[in-house]
């Protein structure tokens, strides 16, 4: 059921099947990437991949005070997130319901604006604030 086309009859607007399924492999890309650096923010752990040279130091960049929000580092909001990501297309792609489909569809198109606002927000503070990326 997940590659299944809905139709013609369903609306330009309303998500496919396929669609869902998309969303919800990046989803769970990014929601592995982001618990992964929540772990290392929350145990001060060094990160797999990181070698510390001028510009690639994910090491300065995890212990900025931009690294953290509230005191909680910013993967694990950016986890939330990509966990209601993975909710709301999981209720998409099981609802055939083309309300349902069509509000699931806008709410991860929300989701999608807030998380690349974010990702456009922390890319330019590494370069501009920062002066180091972690990749």
């Amino acid at each position: 059921r997940l590659l299944e086309p809905m139709g013609p009859a369903a609306g330009p607007i309303a998500f496919s099947n396929l669609r869902f399924g998309m969303i919800v492999l990046v989803a769970l890309a990014g929601l592995a990437v982001s618990s992964y650096l929540s772990w290392a923010g929350l145990t001060a752990s060094k990160l797999a991949g990181c070698d510390g040279s001028h510009w690639f130091d994910c090491s300065h960049v995890m212990t900025t005070k931009w690294s953290t929000v509230f005191g909680i580092p910013v993967g694990v909001p950016a986890a939330v997130l990509y966990g209601a990501v993975l909710l709301t297309a999981a209720v998409g792609i099981s609802s055939a319901q083309s309300g349902i489909r069509r509000v699931a569809g806008f709410v991860v198109g929300y989701f999608a604006w807030i998380a690349g606002l974010g990702a456009i927000w922390f890319v330019s503070l590494q370069l501009l604030v920062v002066a180091h990326l972690c990749q």
